[in-house]
């Protein structure tokens, strides 16, 4: 392997021993927060560079910052924090993910139900996204008029169900329009029964879908990992931690929009018992999916490198070892420990 120009190309040379494998950088579309901080609670380039440290120690190269449901002006805050951050050469953001507003109170799970809002098209185009790096939406697709979900993928924006009640109808309608994959699936979404497959149904059966899972063997049952990971095509599948800000903290508890969230037996739950997030890192995820649906190592590592990339459309810049932009990770499977290598 060589570095040119701090980018990664194959080439014939002396070999050097490494302890694991060489991958891509890993590139994780969902976290919270991390380091000890939460993006919601300060959308600033300080919180970015912090989340940013945290996330690389954990040997994850590239991350989209992920918002949950909050105020207009703290959306347009996180918007302008993120394409900030990647101005200033903060290391991995790679754009944000706006998981909200636009999804279904009666699947809020953690987020404030009383802020979410139907995705109008004035809505949709008032949405601020980034102009330096990718853009991820999540949103009810029962809950977008038509020609929203459009009018995003038309501006650049990726577009994925979440924190919804959709049937399976709404989803091929959305799938149609653009909708590209499927925030944690099972999780907040109605689930798949014999004669109504809903939005679980779809982001399974929908081949050209995405779908984002949280392997962490509390938030999906590990038959349920297996059946999705078979289920998907090898290049569909996207695994995600939904970290918090425990992520490369010794914390275990922190504030959630007025909410105390503590992490117990490797959970982060509410007073009340419901999740918030997960406590995970990406490289247990990996080894979560080979040994919950053994799949092999080259099929759990498309999952963190080349399928989120591509769902991203940030492929093939990012989700492969040649051209390599800045980074690769180095993976012992038997641990499940990362560590990411600098180019340049």
């Amino acid at each position: 392997l060589t570095v040119c120009e701090g980018a990664a190309a194959a080439e014939a040379g002396p070999a050097i021993a490494l302890p694991g494998v060489l991958a891509p950088g890993f590139f994780d579309i969902q976290v919270n927060g991390a380091g000890g901080v939460l993006f919601n609670a300060d959308p600033s380039v300080a919180t970015l560079a912090r989340m940013a440290d945290a996330v690389r120690a954990t040997g994850t190269a590239f991350f989209l910052p992920t918002l949950i449901t909050d105020r207009p002006e703290v959306t347009a805050a996180a918007g302008a924090a993120v394409d900030a951050a990647i101005a200033a050469g903060v290391s991995g953001i790679a754009g944000i993910h706006l998981e909200g507003p636009f999804l279904n109170p009666a699947r809020a799970g953690v987020h404030r139900a009383e802020l979410m809002a139907p995705a109008t098209q004035p809505a949709v185009a008032a949405l601020p996204l980034s102009r330096r790096g990718a853009t991820l939406v999540t949103l009810a697709p029962e809950r977008a008029e038509p020609g929203a979900i459009a009018d995003l993928a038309a501006r650049g924006a990726v577009v994925f169900a979440g924190h919804t009640e959709a049937d399976f109808a709404t989803m091929e309608r959305a799938a149609a329009e653009g909708l590209a994959g499927a925030t944690h699936v099972h999780n907040a979404m109605a689930p798949a029964t014999s004669r109504e497959p809903a939005a679980v149904g779809a982001a399974l059966a929908v081949d050209g879908l995405y779908a984002g899972l949280i392997a962490d063997g509390h938030h999906v049952h590990p038959a349920q990992v297996k059946l999705l990971l078979r289920a998907k095509p090898p290049d569909r599948a996207v695994l995600v931690t939904d970290a918090m800000p425990t992520l490369g903290a010794d914390i275990e508890r922190f504030d959630l929009l007025g909410q105390e969230i503590r992490l117990g037996n490797g959970r982060l739950v509410t007073a009340d018992g419901r999740l918030a997030g997960a406590h995970l890192r990406l490289g247990m995820a990996v080894a979560n999916a080979m040994a919950f649906a053994g799949i092999d190592l080259a099929s759990a590592l498309a999952t963190v490198t080349r399928n989120p990339a591509q769902a991203l459309r940030l492929w093939p810049g990012l989700g492969r070892l040649e051209g390599s932009p800045g980074a690769l990770t180095l993976y012992d499977p038997a641990s499940g420990q990362a560590q990411v290598l600098t180019l340049g």
